[in-house]
Parts: structure tokens; sequence; C-alpha cells
């Protein structure tokens, strides 16, 4: 099936983009004197799809280019990881809950395959498409056989931005994941890809209020509570929104519309940074 080269998430509102950029355009994140400068695949992949968008509503053949260095330096940066997988490795960790090098990182896996697909549509690459049969294996594998899933609390499979242990199910990371999981299936008409991509969404039927606080959501599901920030909460429901659509599934679309009045409420913006401070003392206080 052929995608839509327009990425189901809007960027726009969410992601300035405003990163440092190499001299072919690949955008580096500023982690700080720990880290310094630091390629991100994620932020590579984001780049390319945000370009995507813009090239399909303004025709802007400048930012098809972009798109296309980004899927080639994504593309030349995969390498070999566990059980046949092909993978992004990050070389660094971060300090809150790991992981520590080297990992790979379902949200990037996703969002790589997401943009290698679609621009294997506008300039057809074999590579592209052989990166994205490797790095589709990861969904296969829990975390501890080197791949990016763990289970929720009744067994379903969720996709982990981070794998680490305990899972912490980060729920954009996982989300973005899903999305790449799909496109691959559609593409690719697999169905083994695409029955695990229906089991994860039936997963997020039945526990998709573990990340609601009734007023607010959370980031994670780390043991502190991490209320999701004001611009986490707006990419939680557009994530529900364009995964409810893909899969047809109205529940997923209520709770998006659900978080956005939540979003949209003062007294629960209110609750969210009171929250916000309770979670910053506990967290230092876990760091003692």
């Amino acid at each position: 099936m052929k995608l839509d080269v327009c990425y189901p998430v809007d960027w726009r509102g969410l992601e300035d983009f405003r990163y440092d950029f190499d001299d072919d355009g690949i955008p580096r994140v500023d982690y700080g004197r720990r880290l310094g400068l630091r390629y991100n695949p994620i932020t590579t992949a984001q780049w390319g799809l945000f370009n995507l968008q813009r090239w399909k509503s303004r025709r802007d053949h400048a930012a098809l280019e972009q798109a296309l260095r980004c899927a080639d330096r994504l593309a030349c940066d995969c390498e070999p990881w566990k059980n046949d997988i092909l993978g992004w490795i990050y070389d660094y960790g971060f300090d809150l809950y790991g992981p520590f090098p080297p990992w790979i990182s379902a949200m990037a896996q996703g969002e790589a395959v997401s943009l290698l697909l679609r621009c294997h549509q506008l300039r057809p690459s074999r590579d592209y498409l052989d990166v994205c049969r490797g790095a589709v294996r990861a969904f296969f594998y829990d975390y501890e056989q080197g791949g990016v899933t763990a289970a929720l609390s009744d067994g379903t499979p969720f996709f982990q931005e981070y794998p680490v242990h305990p899972p912490v199910h980060v729920l954009n990371g996982g989300l973005f994941a899903l999305i790449g999981l799909y496109d691959y299936a559609a593409f690719f008409g697999d169905a083994d890809a695409m029955s695990l991509a229906h089991r994860v969404v039936a997963g997020l039927d039945h526990h998709w209020m573990d990340w609601d606080l009734g007023y607010w959501t959370r980031y994670d599901l780390y043991r502190v509570v991490r209320p999701a920030s004001a611009a986490y909460q707006e990419l939680h429901a557009r994530l529900f929104e364009a995964v409810g659509a893909l899969f047809d599934d109205s529940i997923l679309l209520n709770v998006a519309k659900r978080w956005r009045r939540q979003l949209k409420n003062p007294f629960f913006r209110g609750l969210q940074l009171a929250a916000k401070v309770r979670e910053k003392a506990l967290l230092a206080m876990e760091r003692r």
C-alpha cells in the first residue's frame, strides 16, 4: 500500500526545530556540558518528516531534498544489533532512568521507518527498504533480548522509547513507534507486523487510563508520577487522534477529545503545575 507522504502527526506548534545543523542540514541536539552536541536519530527522522510535510503543502523542493538527506543519513547510520535487528545505536544515555549505552529506542526505530518508506516512494532505494526490514525486527523482541517491547500489567505489548528495567512506558515514544510499525505493515502488506500493531492498539484501548490522572496525562509510568507538560499533553492528544484514525478506533479518538478538554481547563492546568512541583521534589529526594 502506498503511504501518504505527509506523516499522520502534524508537527506544527509542537516542535520548532531550533537545533544546531551540520553542513548537510542534519540536526544536532545540545545535551549540555556532559554530552555536548549529539546526533539523535529521533531528531533526524522528525526533521525529515517535517520537511516532507512542508514539501507536500508548499511543493518546496528544498524541503524535499532535506528530507532525503535525513533519510540517507539514517540509512547510513543504521548498524547490526542483536537477533538480526538493524538499529540506530545510542552511545550515550540519560540520567533519570537510563538506559546505559549501547541501546536502541523504539521511537527511533519507528520514526526512521516512517521516513525511509516515504522517501522510498519519492526516490526508490533498495537500501531504504533493506534497512526498514531489519529495523522492524526490534518490535518482535522484548528489551531483554535486544528488542524494544515490554509488557503492560496484563501482558499486552507496548514499545519502549527507553528500554529499561522495570519498563517506564513513555507514552509518546511508544505511539510514534506504533505508527512506524503500522506504516511498515501497510506498505509491505505484512500480516505479522499488522497483527502486532493491532495487539498494541487493543492494549491501549484497555490501558489508556494508566496514563490518565483524571485531570491531565502522565509522560510515562515511572514510579514517580510525572505529569506531561502542556506541549506533551497536546502531543498525546494528536497521537491518539492519529492512531485512532489509522485503526478506526473510536475509543482512542474519544480519549484524544478528553485530553484536549483537560488541556483547555484552567483548573486542571493549575493542578498540573502543582503536580510538577511535587514531581521535582520527589525526584530531588530520589537522587540523594
